[in-house]
């Protein structure tokens, strides 16, 4: 043992401990980033036509797609190139379940971007299914759970 005095009693006194009585390290840090990592995910949501009805639209790279929901089952589609130019698109659409969620599909539709967000080489009017899902608390209308999927506006 050292022979300073000062010395011997900082060595005999019980270190400082940043553990709660439990012996585990309080860990707080994670409530909140477990909050924000499922919070940001896409939550199915269950809705109504008439919840549906109304104004849609995304922004693509290339665009903005305009969707038109309207009461009567019929949709318009217009998509708006960033050159100025506009292609259009109608039909009809309606509501269905799939494993409690909501899913639009729309008859006679035009997908304009392909799977990986550029614009697609093929337009040929088809089938179209849009899932329901809740991302941030707005209602968003999904085809891609990687890219933007519509939202309520102009």
């Amino acid at each position: 043992m050292p022979s300073n005095p000062r010395l011997q009693r900082t060595r005999m006194r019980a270190p400082l401990s940043r553990k709660p009585l439990g012996g585990r390290r309080a860990e707080w840090w994670r409530l909140p980033l477990f909050v924000i990592a499922f919070s940001a995910c896409a939550i199915p949501t269950k809705s109504s036509k008439a919840d549906l009805v109304g104004q849609w639209r995304v922004d693509h790279a290339f665009g903005r797609e305009l969707l038109n929901l309207k009461n009567d089952g019929s949709f318009d589609q217009t998509l708006t190139h960033k050159s100025g130019k506009s292609q259009h698109s109608s039909g009809r659409w309606d509501v269905k379940l799939d494993d409690g969620q909501s899913v639009v599909h729309l008859q006679s539709a035009i997908i304009f971007g392909d799977p990986f967000g550029k614009p697609s080489n093929e337009l040929t009017p088809g089938d179209w299914d849009l899932r329901a899902v809740t991302v941030w608390g707005k209602l968003t209308l999904e085809f891609n759970p990687d890219l933007e999927g519509f939202t309520r506006g102009q």
